[in-house]
């Protein structure tokens, strides 16, 4: 897959995933897009000649990404708002050098351990990107977008919010490795089809667990004493 790809095909890529992404969350919400808003960005970065390549894929990505799902931020601070798209998206940089990373050196000794760095590799960067001072911003985790599906999110009581954004880039994960699988100089190698099929029927067995786990926990009437919440929005312009 080293030749696939011109450099402004591999733009349009990374592009994709950001789009992708942006539709995902609000305003759009089109939650079952994150499943597969990861892909294009990681068919960009295999075939990048360079890791300085592959982390500016990554970054322009992101930085589109953030850039407009955060665009409320402009009736705050409109400097703020681009200061905190290019850090942000840096984040998604590192994840597109540590995958290239990876497919350097990880994928001929054994290629589907990717299918758990990969994932690993991005929850560790949320983490990092909320929890680490003095610009840590916990906005716009990959689970966040779930949100809208009810039963799917529950599993965040067992898993956090970090478990369900490694669910997410592992369905990401499973369905690059099917795409290179199908593309590459390999397809022939039955554990090409194997592997990725066995992952496949993990993912949905997962999945669909934790549709039912959550539709049981809906399902249950409170099992304590119960409070009246609201929720007030900032006064700002959205």
């Amino acid at each position: 897959m080293t030749k696939l790809f011109s450099i402004e095909k591999r733009y349009l890529l990374a592009l994709a995933s950001s789009l992708l992404l942006i539709a995902s969350f609000p305003l759009f919400g089109l939650w079952p897009l994150a499943w597969i808003a990861l892909v294009p960005l990681l068919l960009a970065v295999e075939p990048t000649g360079t890791r300085k390549e592959a982390f500016l894929l990554g970054w322009a990505a992101g930085f589109v990404y953030y850039f407009i799902s955060v665009a409320w931020l402009r009736h705050v601070t409109v400097f703020g708002w681009f200061l905190a798209s290019v850090i942000e998206g840096s984040y998604i940089g590192l994840f597109a050098l540590l995958s290239k990373m990876f497919f350097e050196r990880g994928k001929k000794s054994f290629p589907f351990l990717g299918l758990l760095i990969l994932p690993a590799f991005w929850v560790a960067l949320e983490w990092a990107r909320t929890e680490m001072p003095p610009l840590g911003c916990g906005w716009n985790l990959l689970a966040y977008s779930q949100t809208p599906c009810l039963p799917l999110i529950q599993g965040a009581r067992v898993f956090g919010a970090y478990g369900i954004s490694f669910l997410i880039v592992f369905v990401n994960a499973v369905i690059y490795f099917i795409i290179r699988g199908l593309r590459g100089k390999d397809r022939k190698n039955p554990n090409q089809r194997i592997v990725p099929a066995v992952f496949i029927l993990f993912s949905v067995l997962f999945i669909g667990s934790l549709v039912i786990y959550g539709r049981h926990i809906l399902s249950r009437p409170p099992d304590g004493p119960t409070i009246r919440a609201s929720v007030i929005q900032g006064n700002i312009p959205q």
